[in-house]
């Protein structure tokens, strides 16, 4: 009798299973039971000028809650496969005053970046960004930018540097 009181613990004991656990720091475990609103964060990303890490700028608007960013260990994953996001581990800082944000992260090689936050009980995501610190880090040539303030409102203009697929400029 003793003997499958055993075997009985034992067996209870070996078959619970954790298939219904979620997992976070997961992307799409993350989203998983939330309702998604897809291409509504205005983010960017640009290599910093003097150091090996990259700068992940949002606009959260005012009632934005939970701001996060999941990375990708590299940019030769699908980066529309939620499951290869995992948590990112920065702290978000003020730019302008509040009015942007900012994450800075260590970037030894190119990756993708998802940024979410919440707001009115969605989930907004941003488009991947892509890291290139390593195969294309950003051209920082203010010589290129040329201000014209004679006509009474100033106009910038500028020149492609560096790399011709330029579409931000730093």
């Amino acid at each position: 009798m003793r003997r499958l009181s055993s075997l009985l613990v034992l067996f209870f004991l070996l078959s619970c299973s954790t298939d219904k656990i979620s997992d976070h720091n997961i992307l799409d475990a993350y989203v998983a039971s939330n309702e998604i609103v897809l291409d509504n964060v205005i983010a960017c990303a640009a290599s910093n000028e003097k150091d090996d890490r990259v700068s992940i700028f949002l606009y959260q608007g005012s009632r934005a809650n939970n701001i996060n960013y999941f990375e990708t260990t590299n940019d030769l994953v699908d980066k529309n496969d939620l499951s290869k996001y995992t948590l990112g581990n920065s702290q978000l800082t003020n730019v302008f005053n509040g009015y942007l944000k900012k994450f800075e992260i260590e970037s030894i090689q190119d990756k993708w970046v998802i940024v979410p936050f919440e707001e009115d009980g969605k989930t907004h995501l941003s488009n991947p960004i892509h890291l290139k610190l390593q195969s294309k880090p950003t051209a920082y040539l203010p010589e290129n930018i040329m201000v014209d303030a004679t006509s009474g409102m100033s106009v910038f203009s500028r020149q492609d540097g560096q790399y011709g697929d330029t579409r931000i400029y730093f």
